[in-house]
């Protein structure tokens, strides 16, 4: 509440410069950066999508060992298994 007695509305969206038609694409593409950076090699600040934060919370919900998202770094089952179970739609 603030001092007047009405609520403060906190956002909960993730703000995005990147177009509507675009974002599954570059969900999908944050997402593989996520994983490439916590199991291969770490992805600078500078160098890391807009969508970069908002796909590490995703991933929090993939349930999936390391090395079953390391698997799906490269195109195949497991990757398009992974991107369905987080319901991000295929190209």
């Amino acid at each position: 509440m603030t001092t007047d007695g009405s609520a403060r509305v906190i956002p909960l969206h993730v703000r995005s410069t990147v177009a509507p038609q675009e974002r599954g694409e570059a969900i999908r593409e944050a997402v593989l950066q996520v994983i490439g950076g916590l199991f291969i090699k770490r992805v600078p600040p500078g160098d890391r999508s807009p969508l970069y934060d908002a796909a590490r919370d995703l991933l929090e919900q993939a349930r999936r060992t390391p090395s079953e998202m390391i698997a799906a770094t490269e195109p195949g089952s497991e990757r398009d298994a992974l991107f369905d179970d987080l319901g991000l739609p295929r190209r």
